[in-house]
C-alpha cells in the first residue's frame, strides 16, 4: 500500500543542511535545471532575500530592473 503525502513533500537532504548554505545549494540546483536566464532570476531572489533585506527597491536599482519586472520575474 502506497504511502498518502497530502500534497506537500518532506525536504531533500540537500535541504536538510544548516541554512546558511541554502542559498549555495539552490544555486547547484539553478545550474542543472534551469536556463541561464532562470538562473539570473534566481540571483535576484538570492540578492533580494540576502543582501537586499528584502527590499525591493534596492534590489531592482542594483540589477538594472524595474521593481515590477522583479516581482514578476
Amino acid at each position: 500500500m502506497k504511502k498518502r503525502t497530502y500534497g506537500y513533500v518532506l525536504p531533500s537532504k540537500e535541504l536538510r543542511q544548516p541554512l546558511l548554505g541554502k542559498w549555495k545549494i539552490y544555486r547547484q540546483r539553478g545550474k542543472r535545471i534551469l536556463s541561464p536566464s532562470g538562473q539570473l532570476k534566481l540571483e535576484w531572489i538570492i540578492f533580494y532575500h540576502t543582501i537586499g533585506n528584502k527590499n525591493a527597491s534596492f534590489t531592482a536599482h542594483q540589477f538594472g530592473i524595474a521593481r515590477k519586472t522583479l516581482h514578476n520575474g
